[in-house]
């Protein structure tokens, strides 16, 4: 029961990092006898269907980044399909701290942070949006008065049924910063700067190297990859 428990927990920490919420296929989280005993089933390593190993993700990573030398600088903006978004921005070299509005096309608002000294956000868990439409605000704190910085609009997205299915099996069958990194490989895959540049920052957060990326740009801290 301790490996089903090891199991559960994480599968709950790779949807909290990510905002994915997809059931784990019964065959890679579990058997349910009638009797009530769970018994987990733990993959190896070596039988990952291809879609998993950590060597297909970096060639992906790899030809994305060499396709996309220009990176946007701030986001998420247009269509995303990442429930639990980065938000990015470039540096502005008098800011003391950068504070962040996360609202609904409406102006409802669903989250707010101030103080922010890093070039990007996560919304603390479970942080995880509907689909739908959406606004953030980034504002520089320069000698203690708050400057507008940047704003941008964004609309998140059903994801696509192969990436829910895939992404069911990514939480159980690998850690944390390996899920990320494979869900990294997805997005390279299918297009999508803003969410490659948020799943890139969740594997760098997963692996605690988060502080040490500096003020950006998605370019640069991405450029390394190229040569995966």
């Amino acid at each position: 029961m301790r490996l089903a428990h090891n199991l559960r927990h994480r599968w709950e920490a790779f949807a909290e990092a990510t905002g994915l919420r997809f059931l784990p296929p019964v065959g890679t989280a579990a058997v349910v006898l009638a009797a009530g005993l769970l018994l987990p089933f733990v993959p190896r390593v070596d039988a990952l269907p291809p879609q998993l190993t950590p060597s297909l993700a970096s060639a992906r990573i790899a030809r994305f980044v060499r396709a996309h030398a220009d990176l946007p600088e701030a986001g998420p903006s247009g269509p995303i399909f990442a429930p639990r978004p980065a938000f990015y921005w470039p540096a502005r070299p008098d800011a003391a701290s950068y504070s962040f509005r996360l609202e609904r096309a409406d102006g409802t608002e669903q989250a707010a942070a101030s103080g922010l000294t890093r070039t990007f956000h996560f919304v603390p868990p479970p942080g995880r949006l509907e689909p739908g439409e959406y606004r953030f605000q980034v504002h520089a704190v320069v000698r203690g008065e708050k400057i507008p910085w940047q704003e941008r609009s964004f609309s998140v997205k059903p994801a696509p049924e192969e990436l829910q299915r895939l992404a069911a099996t990514i939480g159980m069958d690998l850690g944390g910063a390996d899920s990320a990194y494979v869900l990294l490989g997805c997005y390279a895959d299918i297009q999508s700067p803003h969410d490659v540049v948020s799943a890139f920052l969740q594997w760098k957060s997963a692996r605690g190297e988060a502080d040490s990326l500096g003020s950006g740009p998605p370019s640069a801290w991405l450029g390394a990859l190229a040569a995966k």
